[in-house]
This record gives C-alpha cells, structure tokens and sequence, in this order.
C-alpha cells in the first residue's frame, strides 16, 4: 500500500501573498531549493524561475501520486530545473551533506512534530544543508480553521522556533505571508 500522507493533495500555497513569500525567501539563480514534502510541487513549480535554468529544485515528498502529478505539469511546461525525489523523510535525506542552499518545508512541520517525527527531520535537513544556509518553514497560524489543521496541531512561532533552535538553527525572523499562515527562516549552523 503506497504511503499518503495525512494532508495529501492539500496545498497552502493559495493561501499566500505570493510576492511577500518569495522576497522574504531570497531565492537567487543558480540555488539548490529541496522542497521537502513538496505534495504535487505547488511552492517547487512557482519557485522555478527564481532558481533559474542554472538552479536545481529538488522536491521531495514519501506520496507517489503526488510526485508523479508534479512530474506531469513540469514536462508539460517544459520545466528543467525540477528534480522530484520520493523519499520518507523521518527515515532519512537521499542527498549529500552540504548540497543545499535552501530547504522549505510549507505546512508539513505540525505534522511531522504529532509524528514525533520533527527534531529527527531537523538533524537530517541540518547535515544537507550548506554552512549558513536557509531552513524556510511555513505554518499556519495558531488560530481556529479553517483552513489548516486542528487548533490542537498548529504551532505558534515561538513553538516552532523553540523545537528547530534546539536541533542547531538560529532564527532569523518570522513574518506573515497571508492571512492564514506565517514563514519562519532559519539559519543553519555554519
């Protein structure tokens, strides 16, 4: 039985100031994006022209279908720089240490931290990343939905900054990228 996850096919990606999301991001030609628990690549596809053709994004998800969705609409805009990967994350990152400039994880951290699952991802997207590199994480606020997960799953900023700054990041700040969500960076060790 293939493994989906719980929000499968969900996307908060509609849900942003688009504008707002990118610039805080800082994504630059030439950059290694991995898009970890990417869905069908809603962020990975809009995140394409800021890598550039000379930029890779890598995104990773455990949900086949989802990849394979994502595969589909990369061919079919002729999408290079696009690079899908199934891979569970809690059971470990298939890529090289120090490989990566930029990991975003959009609206999968509350899930993985009801897993038990989240300081384990840390320490694996912190041995990826390059020295100084950026850990982009998008929540949903800590208020009633919906959209978005229970009450009870949302991490506020000051929890989700407790949990990665104990696995080795620093923050750098948060911001609201829409009504509904927030975008906490971090820095990795280095």
């Amino acid at each position: 039985m293939e493994n989906v996850p719980v929000s499968a096919g969900l996307s908060s990606f509609n849900l942003l100031d688009e504008r707002v999301f990118f610039k805080a991001l800082g994504l630059a030609p030439g950059m290694i994006l991995l898009d970890l628990a990417c869905g069908v690549g809603n962020y990975t596809m809009a995140a394409s022209p800021y890598v550039g053709e000379k930029g890779q994004i890598l995104a990773m998800d455990l949900w086949w279908e989802g990849l394979e969705t994502l595969w589909v609409r990369a061919d079919m805009r002729n999408v290079e720089n696009v690079h899908p990967v199934i891979a569970d994350a809690g059971e470990g990152l298939p890529l090289s240490h120090w490989s990566v400039d930029c990991c975003l994880m959009a609206t999968a951290a509350h899930i993985l931290a009801q897993e038990n699952a989240l300081p384990r991802v840390l320490r694996e997207i912190r041995n990826i990343l390059r020295p100084a590199a950026i850990l982009a994480i998008v929540e949903f606020h800590k208020i009633e939905g919906p959209p978005g997960p229970p009450l009870a799953w949302r991490l506020s900023p000051g929890e989700l900054e407790n949990i990665v700054c104990s696995s080795g990041f620093q923050c750098v700040k948060n911001l609201d990228v829409g009504p509904c969500n927030y975008l906490s960076l971090f820095r990795a060790p280095g």
